[in-house]
């Protein structure tokens, strides 16, 4: 949680660059929960392969879906992360209850 909100809030630098203050709260909100996912894949695969394969997808289909004016990609894709996340939290703590 704590490497996910500092790696979230350096993305508030972008305000000083001229962004939009919903673009740069868009990409705040996207940066939390892609380093929670990125750190939840690596506490289910003791791993750190799984994170760098998601890390590359994940870049590839940002640059896919990149469309000035509409923002409507960025809400899909962080409502699947967030579903994502949830799944990995899940499969993190049935794991930690079973041992």
């Amino acid at each position: 949680m704590i490497s996910s909100s500092l790696f979230a809030i350096t993305h508030s630098l972008q305000l000083l660059g001229g962004q939009s203050l919903e673009d740069t709260l868009l990409q705040i909100i996207y940066a939390f929960v892609v380093g929670m996912v990125l750190s939840l894949l690596i506490i289910n695969n003791q791993s750190i392969i799984m994170a760098i394969a998601f890390h590359g997808l994940n870049n590839s289909l940002q640059l896919m879906g990149q469309d000035q004016g509409s923002s409507i990609f960025s809400y899909v894709i962080i409502a699947i992360l967030i579903t994502y996340s949830i799944f990995l939290w899940m499969r993190a703590s049935n794991a930690t209850i079973l041992k």
